[in-house]
């Protein structure tokens, strides 16, 4: 009967997977040998990983090599779950600090009327020895009344225009990138291609001055405007 007993045992060790078995550091490498042949690449460095986690905390390691696996697993799922909260929150913070920047970018030119009182086509060019009191003639040929045609840039991304030539006044949407200011056909909620650039000269509490560019299909446009704070 013993014999039967003792059959029963041996049988039984000799049929246990090899990952089953407890952890043994005199036959670490020749276990991971046999137990790396049913594992896969994902799951051999995971295994690989935690063995070396636990051995550096204990050298008493009482395990089955599969329950060191399992709970790799789980460490390793943490570890990523981690890593997905720190990057959203990284992105999160990078997000609140551009947004940030921008409203710190845009503020001087929001909510603010700006009056068109000079605008020049850049092709056009005055003689420069020219006595100075016909020098005037330019600021009188140039010269745009800044109630009749205006600018007026909100922080939503909104912007009204008003030209003296046109009967009713339009609103656009614009974004600031690298001072240059974007002006897009507001259609809806889609950006669309952009009717034209106002590229900042200089800002100030009182005064806007800009390069504004149409580019069209076969030709394009450069003007130089300037702008006044208007009282509301």
């Amino acid at each position: 009967m013993k014999k039967v007993i003792l059959l029963t045992l041996l049988t039984a060790l000799a049929c246990k997977k090899p990952i089953e078995k407890k952890y043994n550091n005199r036959s670490e490498f020749s276990d991971l040998t046999e137990i790396n042949k049913k594992l896969t690449d994902y799951d051999s460095k995971v295994l690989r990983w935690q063995l070396s986690f636990i051995k550096s905390k204990s050298t008493n390691i009482n395990k089955t090599y599969n329950e060191i696996l399992l709970e790799g697993r789980k460490r390793w799922n943490d570890t990523l779950k981690k890593r997905d909260e720190i990057r959203k929150e990284e992105e999160e913070q990078i997000k609140k600090e551009k947004e940030k920047l921008r409203k710190k970018q845009i503020e001087p030119i929001c909510n603010i009327k700006w009056g068109i009182y000079y605008n020049k086509p850049l092709h056009i060019k005055l003689n420069p020895k020219l006595p100075n009191k016909y020098k005037k003639i330019e600021k009188s040929i140039f010269s745009s009344n800044p109630k009749k045609n205006w600018m007026s840039f909100s922080e939503n991304g909104f912007c009204e225009i008003k030209l003296e030539e046109e009967r009713n006044r339009s609103l656009e949407k614009w974004e600031l990138k690298d001072s240059i200011i974007i002006v897009y056909k507001f259609g809806g909620f889609i950006k669309k291609e952009p009717l034209f650039y106002l590229k900042i000269k200089k800002l100030n509490k009182n005064n806007f001055n800009v390069i504004k560019h149409i580019e069209g299909e076969t030709i394009s446009f450069l003007n130089e405007i300037k702008m006044k704070k208007m009282k509301k």
